[in-house]
Formats: structure tokens, sequence, C-alpha cells
């Protein structure tokens, strides 16, 4: 839970010697408290101080990051849930939903508009930057993943399924280009963690 300027202050040495470039302790801990200065930025912070208010100023959700290169997706690490509380670290993600039993037709369609979808908002160009491929039958998560990647090389990837083996092989078919998994149950829990420790992707 983030810390009040006051909480901080207490931590502080209280030198108001302005080596941190504000003029006071109490000023530099209000800063500190609302995310616009660093506590490293005190010369005499206490470690321990210093430990303690970065854990406490640490994101609720860590950062994550899906894909690479030019399809590199980065989700995570926010500390506010709205974006006039203070403001958003990564772009909103976007994203198009293929299922794997879709004939040809309606999956190019959708691998198209992935590709083109872009429009502004309050000065931000925003695009879709990602693909999540369901497993439903008809063709593999395997062969889907490398058909999207094929054919929207921008495009971060997520596979869906609660069957761990077809995810293991989708992750696998996407190589470098780490996915995200969904679809951990309490039956298949253990598996996922088993799956997820493996470098090439990301789960939840």
């Amino acid at each position: 839970m983030a810390l009040t300027g006051i909480q901080i202050l207490k931590m502080l040495p209280k030198k108001n010697c302005g080596e941190c470039d504000i003029p006071t302790c109490l000023a530099f801990a209000m800063k500190v408290a609302a995310g616009q200065a660093e506590i490293e930025a005190c010369p005499y912070v206490s470690d321990e101080a210093k430990a303690t208010i970065g854990e406490a100023s640490a994101p609720p959700i860590r950062t994550i990051k899906i894909g690479a290169g030019d399809a590199q997706f980065t989700a995570g690490g926010e500390t506010c849930q709205f974006r006039h509380e203070k403001r958003f670290e990564n772009q909103t993600g976007l994203a198009v939903l293929i299922a794997t039993d879709e004939d040809a037709a309606s999956i190019d369609g959708k691998i198209k508009r992935a590709n083109d979808f872009e429009y502004e908002r309050v000065g931000v160009m925003m695009r879709n930057n990602l693909v999540a491929i369901k497993d439903k039958g008809g063709a593999s998560l395997a062969d889907m993943a490398k058909k999207v990647m094929e054919g929207a090389p921008k495009q971060a990837i997520i596979l869906m399924s609660d069957n761990v083996e077809s995810l293991k092989a989708g992750a696998e078919a996407c190589g470098d280009n780490k996915p995200l998994l969904y679809g951990a149950t309490g039956e298949n829990a253990e598996a996922f963690v088993d799956l997820a420790r493996q470098p090439v992707v990301q789960s939840v």
C-alpha cells in the first residue's frame, strides 16, 4: 500500500539540506508520495527506509512483456486504475480474438483488421497490438500461431486453452515471439506452473 507524504517524512533524516533539489524534507516527502521524485534522490536516507518506501510504492501487478521486437507488448506495472489519477505507464492493449475453428475468410479478415486498425484518442495514436487465439478445435494452436505471426508480424500473441499440451505446442511455435498463456484452472494449475517456468512463455 502506498505511503503518505507524512509517513515518508518520518523515515527521512529531516535535514532540510536541499541536496535533493527540493528545499525541505516535507516537500520532498510529498513529491515521493505523489510519484514525482525518487527516494534515492535523498543522499542521507537509510537503506532500510529506501527498501520500505520502495516496497510500498511498487505497483500491485508486476510488469510483463509479451512478444519480441516489433511485436513486443508491455503490460502491468501500473500504480493507478484510471488515467486521471496519475498516468498510465504502458499503452492500453487492443486485441482481436481468433478461434481455431473459424473459416479461412474470417481468419484472414481478422488478421487484416489487426494490421490496419489504428485511431487517435486524446492525442495518442492507438493500434491493435495483440492477437488472442482461442483453442476450439479445427486448426491447432501451433498452426494458427504460425499463421498469425506470418500475417501480422507486429502483433504479440495470446494463446487461450485449458489443454496444457496444446498451449505448449503453441508456445513452441511462437519461438522468440513469447506468448501469453491463458486458461489456468484448479485442475491444470500445476501443469500450467511447470509450463510457465519455461523461458519462452508468460502465463495467467
